[in-house]
């Protein structure tokens, strides 16, 4: 089982950040999702491997002027 935000997903052998994006249908303007004590940008996603009991936050950036 993994932990997003407040929702639980279970877990599956090869699953990536990309993978819960798509499952939970998140929005595409996070930037960057904290995982196991790393920060991952979205760039890397697709090749970042979620452990079995996985806590992960997704994050945007604010900016202005």
């Amino acid at each position: 089982m993994i932990t997003v935000g407040d929702k639980s997903l279970p877990w599956q052998e090869g699953l990536t950040l990309a993978d819960v994006v798509r499952e939970l249908n998140l929005p595409e303007d996070f930037a960057y999702a904290s995982l196991a004590g790393k920060l991952i940008w979205k760039k890397d996603w697709a090749a970042a491997a979620v452990p079995d009991g996985a806590k992960i936050c997704f994050h945007g950036i604010i900016a202005g002027g």
